[in-house]
């Protein structure tokens, strides 16, 4: 059965309501109840072929402009020293273990991979659960509006050294239903029920702008409820009347190698995409669609951002 995507231009999707699906060509995956994905009455998005980088730099910005204590501004780059900052620390072809981000995951503890992911700060996306949630702020998180946990659930963070921090989801923000009766954005916001250490980190978005080509064909890494990381190229990023869209996928144009890779599945949705700017991960997107790459809200859009923030208002008026 087939159901139209976010937008009429894009390849058809299926929207699993506990996990992610497939990019063009389609891919069976395990199918819970089916939903139809909400269209956008706008044809906005780019041409995907290949076109020159845009010029310019892109320098990350807090959502609430408060940087983790002791962590600074994360910089900026332009779009050459974004690929150059992971091309630099990764092998063209992955070594076996070098998608894990943990040699172990423990609830009363954890290892880190030795691997090139230790150049990055992963302390900030709570991956007990399935239900992955991603810091925003020291006391809030943003999950797949389709697949989030609920007020009350449990929160385990690993900081830096391993060591578990666990909050409570005291209150949560879900975007409202669109056409097909799913989340629309894809995103729910929640409040922990106290600030986590500054020994769990938490990310910066990009600024509301016009990304679509600026950032075409940089590396985008795309986490996993498997606690992996995969790399894809990004595809288009891209803002309509009514969404702001993030897709990556493989490319045959470029060299990074296809072994990156990986199918996105069942129970994939919410984990978080980043770019690396400075050094730093950047949060961009979340999971709702996938397979062979990925496909969900774009934390770099106006809509999106506008949607968080005020989320974050209303949760915060219950704590004042």
């Amino acid at each position: 059965m087939k159901f139209r995507s976010f937008a009429t231009a894009l390849p058809l999707f299926i929207l699993l309501t506990s996990c992610v699906t497939t990019l063009s060509p389609p891919l069976s995956t395990a199918s819970p109840q089916q939903t139809t994905a909400p269209a956008t009455t706008t044809d906005t998005v780019p041409k995907t072929q290949a076109v020159k980088l845009g010029s310019g730099t892109i320098r990350p910005v807090y959502l609430l402009g408060i940087p983790p204590a002791g962590k600074g501004s994360p910089g900026s780059a332009s779009p050459g020293q974004m690929r150059q900052a992971i091309a630099k620390i990764t092998s063209k072809k992955p070594k076996p273990d070098d998608k894990k981000i943990f040699a172990s995951y423990r609830g009363n503890g954890s290892q880190r991979a030795n691997n090139w992911m230790r150049n990055f700060d992963f302390s900030g996306v709570s991956w007990d659960s399935a239900r992955t949630a991603t810091l925003i702020s020291d006391r809030h998180v943003i999950m797949a509006g389709h697949y989030d946990r609920p007020k009350g659930a449990s929160i385990t963070f690993h900081d830096r050294n391993g060591r578990p921090v666990v909050r409570t989801l005291a209150a949560v923000k879900r975007a409202p239903p669109g056409p097909g009766g799913s989340p629309y954005p894809d995103v729910t916001v929640g409040r922990l029920n106290q600030p986590v250490p500054n020994t769990v980190t938490f990310y910066p978005v990009l600024p509301s702008s016009n990304y679509s080509e600026l950032l075409l064909n940089q590396d985008m890494l795309i986490t996993t409820s498997k606690r992996e990381v995969f790399r894809f190229n990004i595809l288009s990023a891209y803002h309509s009347a009514a969404i702001d869209i993030i897709r990556s996928g493989n490319s045959v144009k470029l060299d990074l190698d296809r072994a990156w890779g990986g199918a996105l599945v069942a129970g994939d949705s919410g984990n978080p995409g980043f770019v690396a700017v400075s050094g730093k991960l950047v949060f961009v997107c979340t999971n709702t669609f996938g397979g062979q790459g990925s496909n969900g809200p774009f934390y770099g859009g106006p809509v999106v951002q506008g949607f968080v923030l005020n989320a974050i208002n209303d949760l915060e008026k219950q704590f004042n």
